[in-house]
C-alpha cells in the first residue's frame, strides 16, 4: 500500500469515527434535554388529585381478583375521588361472586367478549377525569395511583404507563 492509499484509508476511518462520535454525542444531548424537560411526579404535591376511575377487567381470575381489588381500595388515593369498576367478562369460576363481596365497587357483567369489550363497557360508566386500566392479576402499590395521577399536573403529559 502506498502512502496515498494509506492516508486515504486513515482519513476515511477518522471520518467514520467522528461521524459516529457526533451522532452519539447528539443522542446523549437529546436525552439530557428530554430528561430536563419532563416534569416529575411530585409526591408532596399540594394540587388536588382529580377524580379517578379504575377499571379492572377479569375473566376467570378467582385466584387474583380479591388481592387486586383490595390493593386498589387500600391505596392512598382519596376514597371520595376513586371509582372502582370491575368487569366480569363471563367468567365460569367464582370471579364475579368474589368481586360482589367488596363494598364500593361498580360490578359489570357480560358474555365473554374479551378485554377490549370489557374496557369499552366500563368506560361508559366511568365518571373520573382520569381513567386507569389495571389487569386483574395486578397488585397496585399504595402510592401508585396517586403518583400516576400527579404526572398529569403538566399539560404536556397525556398518558402514563
Amino acid at each position: 500500500m502506498d502512502i496515498v492509499s494509506y492516508l486515504f484509508a486513515a482519513d476515511r476511518a477518522l471520518f467514520l469515527f467522528f461521524a459516529f462520535l457526533s451522532v452519539f454525542a447528539s443522542n446523549v444531548y437529546v436525552l439530557i434535554m428530554l430528561e430536563k424537560n419532563v416534569p416529575k411526579a411530585k409526591s408532596n404535591s399540594t394540587k388536588q388529585l382529580p377524580a379517578l376511575s379504575v377499571i379492572v377487567c377479569a375473566f376467570n381470575e378467582q385466584e387474583h381478583i380479591a388481592d387486586c381489588i383490595r390493593s386498589i381500595q387500600s391505596s392512598d388515593y382519596p376514597k371520595h375521588k376513586l371509582q372502582l369498576i370491575v368487569v366480569d367478562d363471563g367468567s365460569s369460576d367464582d370471579t364475579k361472586t368474589i368481586a360482589q363481596s367488596f363494598p364500593n365497587i361498580t360490578l359489570l357483567s357480560g358474555n365473554h367478549q374479551g378485554k377490549a369489550a370489557g374496557v369499552n363497557m366500563a368506560l361508559q360508566q366511568a365518571i373520573g377525569t382520569l381513567v386507569s386500566i389495571v389487569d386483574a392479576d395486578t397488585f397496585v402499590e399504595p402510592n401508585a395511583l396517586s403518583e400516576a395521577a400527579r404526572c398529569f399536573d403538566s399539560e404536556k403529559i397525556a398518558a402514563v404507563e
